[in-house]
């Protein structure tokens, strides 16, 4: 008799253990797949590391400032676009290509365009394209 009634206690306590852990494993799921549901249904909203006047393309400010600069100096040019997420293409009339850089004052860029085609000229070296994107300028000769 009384082992019958220690394998009632224990077969009862093994239901009671195997319905409890089972449902706290349900609840736990269920709730975590809730959390990722709306952790992930979120719209993201990252806050960029770069300033709003390097959005894509740049702004018309920039283009303009840029162009304005480059008539200030006397260099022609075909035409002035923008590249890429914070880059400019500059076409000169004898057909150099310049790349500027956004992240960079582009008044210092154009007086140093202005100085590195002035002394190559003098050397007697053409351009084929010159890039501010870099720490250094990269020229490319013809």
């Amino acid at each position: 008799m009384r082992r019958i009634k220690n394998k009632r206690k224990t077969a009862t306590f093994v239901r009671v253990f195997i319905i409890s852990a089972a449902s706290s494993l349900v609840i736990f799921f269920l709730l975590t797949g809730f959390y990722m549901l709306q952790f992930f249904s979120q719209s993201q909203n990252f806050i960029s590391p770069l300033p709003k006047s390097f959005v894509k393309g740049g702004t018309t400010a920039d283009v303009n400032t840029l162009e304005k600069l480059l008539k200030e100096k006397n260099i022609a040019f075909s035409f002035l676009s923008p590249v890429d997420d914070a880059s400019y293409l500059v076409s000169l009339t004898s057909g150099e290509e310049i790349v500027f850089s956004a992240h960079k004052p582009l008044s210092v860029q154009v007086s140093s365009l202005q100085l590195i085609v002035s002394r190559l000229t003098i050397e007697g070296k053409r351009i084929g394209r010159l890039d501010f994107r870099y720490d250094k300028p990269v020229i490319i000769l013809r």
